[in-house]
């Protein structure tokens, strides 16, 4: 039940061809689980299917884009009009194609071919991609030797087995191109071409029945075109009464037989008529048996059987099937989780009956709400459509489905219920489930110092080999990571950290995978991250590691020219597997929002003292804090600050005091903070809500580009960072 409509839902789309944002608006209500639901029917995205490119439309309430239906500025291959529905038509030429290019659910097509006359019409599948069924129910292209419905069927095909060439009989040809409520496919193209009328063979006239005779039908061109049997007393007919003649000059079905002693098969009543279907004799059948097959309309499923044939006592072989709305369900991925509700019906004989819909109402708020109760007697329980068996896949209207992701790790976007609509379609967008970023299960927000970040990534470069007994390398990259005793394995060196965003994406500082020397990126071959490098022991190293190639790499377009504008996105080739130890992190909310926050944490990776031990680095997680970059000025200026780079883009961060001895060389890290941080406050929320920063959505503030070996870390160490909400749109344009 749906409160008085409150608000407006904003539909977003894109433009199937060219992929630009599109939209409208749809007034919607707040139901009983307090969801928005649409208060009128809309078509969703699906509004674009056939429009090539499109008009924005206003984004408002009143959408006049949508409402007159124009808004489509250019249709796809095989549509027209303003909203790019029409389809079809009459075609009067010696040769040309028909396609239909990734066709919309619920299409129906149909074309009239016309050649000159004494011609016949060639016709060659040059593509053929529809839902396969073996007897094509779903979506299908259907050829008729004719202009019309009435005319013989060719053919029916669908699936993407190219049918050999196709030749009529005339010079007409009727195509009719069918899909239901599911499934589309790349949709078909097909070829006709003028034939040269050459007459065909006529067919001889088949042989009489013993005790029986033929009567011959002639057609306007003095061809035979059927023939009628008929017994001579007192034998009676067994078999079919008629036999037309095929286009391949032979004659259908069997010649029947004159049997004395035995009635004619009683003709069976015609069946009565399908309710939003249709029924018609079946093609091909055997032994001249009259068979009908049954189909419904759009959005429609047939429950029952698809064919009956009339048996020799007169009746029907099987009871007449119905034809109900349904939906097909949704394909969703393994992640998703699904219940599926059946409708309920509730009687007035029963008030008391409960509502499993929500615990919020009962039967008298229903009543009171204009709720009216469904009377239903014993024999129509049993023919309602609730009370039907579908077919596997289908669902009656009004079922609705219940979505949830199978981890906790990961949330849904999408719709987390669908109802099954009167047209055949679900409410509601497919749903999908993506990693939940910036969840890390921490109790303690003061004390991270030994607890891994599981965003935390480790970029490595490949070093050439004529470099590997140089003692020159690049400071930080002065370990090698082990996977083997293959010679390859000793080139790959930790360069610096990266920052998770998605499976497919990792954020770094530029300069990590940028060579300075020739000013352009490294190779993707030459670069690999490695995930959960953190949680590595003594007992067990490969546990949790992950080696991800990377696909292509993508830096800041004003890196050359802005140098502090040190952001790259890493495009992987492999989809990093999601864990409690591996998760992306979240981005800021807006671009260039202020930091309010007075500390954050900042994880590097710390490499070991003995570069020859082939130790693994080790990641750090130190509670830093976020000053006024005046601060890292007057520190650079004093000769300790590590970097002159400092702008509107950058973040200073100082690192406190550490008891640490030695000091440890620094590979350069990443700062991240919790939502609960970002307070105006000098206290640390966290000392007083530790509860918040297990599912609070910690958040990518800077990225540290230098590596440097840490001469003092007993006193008070500045850095500056690359500010990432400054550079927060082009990431999440590139990340995706």
């Amino acid at each position: 039940m749906c409160r008085p409509c409150c608000e407006y839902q904003l539909i977003q789309c894109r433009c199937p061809s060219k992929g630009l944002r599109v939209g409208y608006t749809v007034p919607c209500c707040r139901n009983a689980l307090d969801e928005c639901d649409p208060c009128i029917f809309h078509p969703g995205c699906s509004l674009f299917e056939n429009c090539k490119a499109c008009h924005n439309g206003t984004w408002k309430a009143n959408d006049d884009f949508f409402v007159n239906g124009k808004y489509c500025t250019e249709c796809r291959q095989g549509w027209s009009g303003g909203d790019c529905k029409t389809c079809g038509g009459v075609i009067q030429r010696a040769q040309g194609h028909i396609s239909m290019e990734s066709y919309p659910t619920n299409t129906r097509c149909e074309w009239t071919v016309q050649v000159g006359r004494d011609s016949s019409i060639e016709l060659r599948f040059s593509l053929l991609s529809l839902e396969s069924d073996h007897n094509c129910r779903y979506d299908y292209v259907e050829l008729r030797d004719g202009n019309d419905l009435s005319s013989p069927v060719i053919g029916r095909f669908c699936g993407d087995q190219l049918p050999p060439p196709i030749k009529s009989s005339g010079n007409n040809v009727h195509i009719m191109f069918s899909s239901d409520g599911f499934n589309n496919f790349d949709g078909f193209v097909l070829t006709f071409q003028e034939s040269s009328a050459i007459k065909n063979p006529e067919c001889i006239l088949p042989e009489k029945p013993v005790n029986g005779y033929l009567l011959p039908l002639y057609g306007s061109k003095e061809d035979l075109v059927s023939v009628h049997y008929r017994c001579h007393l007192p034998f009676t007919l067994i078999g079919s009464q008629q036999r037309s003649c095929l286009p391949n000059s032979t004659w259908s079905g069997t010649v029947p037989m004159c049997v004395k002693g035995r009635t004619s098969r009683v003709r069976c009543a015609p069946p009565s008529k399908l309710l939003n279907g249709y029924h018609r004799p079946a093609s091909d059948t055997a032994g001249g048996e009259e068979t009908i097959g049954f189909f419904c309309k759009n959005s429609y499923i047939l429950i029952g059987n698809h064919q009956s044939t009339c048996l020799s006592n007169g009746s029907w072989s099987s009871r007449p099937p119905k034809c109900s709305r349904a939906c097909r369900e949704p394909k969703v991925s393994e992640l998703v989780r699904q219940i599926v509700v059946k409708p309920h019906r509730i009687s007035s004989e029963n008030p008391d009956q409960i509502i499993p819909l929500s615990s919020r109402y009962n039967m008298h708020d229903l009543l009171s709400a204009g709720f009216i109760p469904l009377k239903l007697n014993t024999q129509s329980e049993k023919d309602d459509t609730g009370f039907l068996e579908f077919p596997k896949g289908f669902h009656p209207e009004h079922t609705r489905i219940e979505y949830k992701c199978s981890s906790p790790l990961y949330r849904p976007t999408g719709s987390t219920r669908r109802t099954c609509l009167r047209s055949g379609r679900w409410s509601g967008r497919h749903i999908s489930c993506s990693p939940v970023c910036g969840k890390c299960n921490t109790s303690n927000l003061h004390n991270l110092t030994d607890t891994p970040l599981p965003w935390h990534a480790a970029v490595y470069i490949r070093t050439p080999a004529e470099h590997t007994g140089s003692t020159h390398r690049p400071s930080g990259e002065a370990i090698s990571l082990q996977q083997g005793a293959s010679e390859e394995s000793t080139f790959w060196h930790l360069a610096c950290s990266g920052a998770l965003l998605t499976q497919r994406s990792v954020l770094v500082a530029a300069r990590c995978v940028v060579d300075k020397d020739k000013q352009q990126t490294l190779h993707p071959a030459h670069v690999k991250v490695v995930t959960g490098l953190q949680y590595q022991t003594s007992r067990g190293r490969q546990k949790s590691l992950h080696h991800l190639r990377v696909s292509d790499i993508l830096v800041h377009p004003d890196l050359y020219s802005a140098p502090d504008s040190q952001v790259a996105v890493l495009k992987l080739r492999d989809k990093a597997k999601i864990s409690e130890h591996v998760l992306p992190v979240c981005l800021p909310k807006v671009q260039g929002g202020e930091v309010t926050a007075f500390e954050a944490y900042t994880s590097r990776w710390i490499l070991p003292n003995d570069h020859l031990s082939g130790n693994t680095p080790s990641s750090q997680t130190r509670l830093v804090e976020l000053v006024d970059v005046a601060q890292c000025e007057r520190e650079f200026a004093e000769g300790r600050a590590h970097t002159t780079m400092i702008s509107d883009n950058t973040l200073c961060v100082m690192r406190k005091s550490s008891p640490q001895k030695p000091c440890s060389s620094v590979i350069p890290g990443i700062t991240t903070m919790p939502a609960v941080l970002t307070s105006t406050s000098g206290d640390l929320p966290g000392h007083k809500e530790t509860q918040g920063a297990s599912g609070a959505g910690w958040q990518l503030l800077g990225l540290e580009s230098y590596s440097y070996k840490e001469e003092n870390c007993h006193q008070h160490t500045y850095t500056v960072q690359t500010r990432i909400a400054h550079f927060r749109d082009w990431i999440e344009r590139n990340m995706k």
